[in-house]
């Protein structure tokens, strides 16, 4: 009878087996790496907005969720997986404007080209752009990264080519 026991036993092991790995392969690779995942959170000084970059099927977007609701809403409307990171999010000392740079995140290569992951024949850029949260204005302020703002919030301060530059916040 031990035998009987032991080879049901077994047998009850060995399906359950089969049947957590049958369970494991319901998704696809492709679902894995399309799946959404937020970066880069930043809050206002005053508390009352948090901002997040946001990668759902490799398209980035930034999206702010306000006081007292905290409701979240998409600011910015990259429609295309370009591989254009979004880094460097933060706010203005009002909160009014976010700063952030998009592009490749690890600068310039040796050739000094920027990566460009989808191959685009134009090349690709490492921009600095200033958001108005109220508006959802989006504007250039110019090649580089690591942006921040001065104490009143006017200007934007960046880094390109290993120097420090600043522009007004609107452009």
């Amino acid at each position: 009878m031990k035998t009987r026991q032991r080879f049901l036993f077994f047998a009850i092991v060995l399906s359950l087996g089969f049947a957590v790995q049958s369970q494991a392969q319901n998704f696809t690779l492709e679902q894995v790496m399309s799946s959404p995942f937020p970066s880069e959170l930043t809050v206002s000084k005053r508390g009352d907005k948090l901002a997040w970059a946001f990668d759902a099927e490799g398209k980035r977007n930034l999206w702010i969720a306000e006081a007292p609701a905290f409701a979240a809403r998409q600011l910015t409307h990259y429609n295309n997986d370009d591989g254009g990171e979004l880094t460097g999010v933060v706010f203005s000392s009002d909160g009014n404007t976010i700063a952030y740079a998009r592009g490749g995140e690890q600068g310039k290569n040796q050739a000094g080209e920027y990566p460009n992951p989808t191959s685009d024949p134009a090349g690709a850029k490492q921009q600095v752009f200033a958001l108005d949260t109220r508006t959802g204005r989006v504007t250039t302020i110019g090649e580089g990264n690591m942006p921040m703002f001065n104490a009143t919030g006017t200007e934007v301060i960046y880094l390109r080519d290993g120097k420090l530059w600043a522009t007004p916040a609107t452009g």
